[in-house]
């Protein structure tokens, strides 16, 4: 479960000055991993936010550059779900990275599981899948080295 906190984001200058700060808020908690800016200036922030439940959520935001919110989804595949990773790829889409711990669906490959999403430039998932076996898997960081070819880096505990 998140510890109780709310999403922050801070632009700076390069001197290190505010030149704008957003508080997105989590009743039940939650937090930011990653961000990036997308090349028409948006800004997508990837991180965990709890629910109701207190089960963690994967949570994806889209802001503008000024950081007003124009995109929020929340990824949920049952259990606990947190994304970790984040990649603008070079059509502007994104490339989501996360793990998710517990029962799952029907992707899930074991006690936890690896998970990576590609979106479209609109935010819209193109598509999602699963990777490891059945014990820990933890997706830590991605690279697209070139258009269409991502190295992805995790964790994995020996089946």
């Amino acid at each position: 479960m998140s510890s109780y906190g709310n999403g922050w984001i801070m632009r700076l200058d390069p001197q290190g000055k505010v030149l704008w700060s957003r508080l997105f808020y989590c009743p039940q908690g939650g937090y930011f991993s990653k961000v990036a800016e997308m090349p028409d200036g948006r800004i997508a922030v990837v991180g965990n936010r709890a629910n109701e439940n207190g089960l963690d959520q994967g949570w994806f935001l889209k802001l503008t550059p000024d950081g007003a919110r124009v995109q929020e989804e929340i990824f949920e595949n049952g259990g606990m779900h947190g994304l970790t990773s984040l990649v603008v790829t070079e059509n502007g889409g994104l490339l989501i990275g996360g793990t998710s711990f517990g029962d799952h669906g029907p992707l899930a490959k074991g006690k936890t599981d690896f998970w990576l999403y590609r979106l479209n430039p609109q935010g819209e998932i193109i598509w999602k899948n699963t990777y490891g076996g059945p014990n820990f898997e933890k997706c830590v960081d991605l690279l697209e080295a070139r258009p269409g070819l991502y190295y992805v880096l995790g964790q994995k505990v020996n089946d």
